[in-house]
């Protein structure tokens, strides 16, 4: 985080310069996005590194970024009497993060096995092991990682469902509040089973 807003700085600091903070207001914050869009075009000296054209999502950050600036600069007075000038940088295109199927996770899931078995030392193994649990649990449930993360003891109960299966049920809390994950079944095992855990 603390790369990205040196990142962020650099550019508003060549977008600005010497502006007073108090002189910024709605057009010079909507003058930024086309300045933006075109700061490195022509350029011969960018590292290979360097996106030409920044994306829809890097502008907003930014622009939340010098937002953010602007309220600091109220709360401490350094704007006077003026309030702090409001910008919206709207996406051009909305971005869907397309689903994955039973069969997209076969590869991976087959590959992170591989790379399970074929540690050399006993607690290498088991460390690969535990990995390989956490991603089979994320996988097969749709639990988000920092749901996962802060999951507690009590919040992990052995279940079973309709038809007698054995499962595990998890409570978890994260980005959309308190919500209740079930993993789903890939085959009539237990749940401990399709991870590849020793049942203790």
């Amino acid at each position: 985080m603390l790369r990205q807003v040196k990142r962020v700085q650099h550019f508003w600091r060549a977008y600005a310069g010497k502006r007073l903070i108090d002189s910024i207001d709605k057009k010079v914050l909507g003058d930024y996005v086309p300045w933006r869009k075109a700061h490195f075009h022509g350029r011969t000296d960018l590292h290979p590194n360097v996106r030409l054209n920044p994306t829809d999502k890097t502008l907003q950050w930014e622009m939340m970024y010098i937002k953010m600036v602007l309220r600091y600069a109220k709360d401490r007075g350094y704007l006077g009497d003026k309030p702090v000038p409001s910008y919206t940088s709207k996406l051009a295109t909305k971005r869907i993060r397309p689903d994955s199927t039973i069969g997209d996770f076969g590869q991976p899931k087959d590959a992170l096995v591989t790379w399970r078995d074929a540690a050399n030392s006993e607690p290498r193994k088991a460390a690969r092991q535990t990995l390989h649990g956490y991603v089979m649990v994320l996988a097969l449930s749709g639990m988000r990682v920092g749901e996962a993360n802060a999951l507690k003891i009590r919040d992990v109960q052995q279940i079973k469902d309709d038809i007698g299966r054995e499962n595990i049920q998890f409570n978890v809390r994260g980005k959309t509040d308190a919500r209740t994950v079930v993993p789903r079944f890939l085959n009539h095992g237990s749940f401990d089973a399709r991870i590849g855990c020793p049942r203790r």
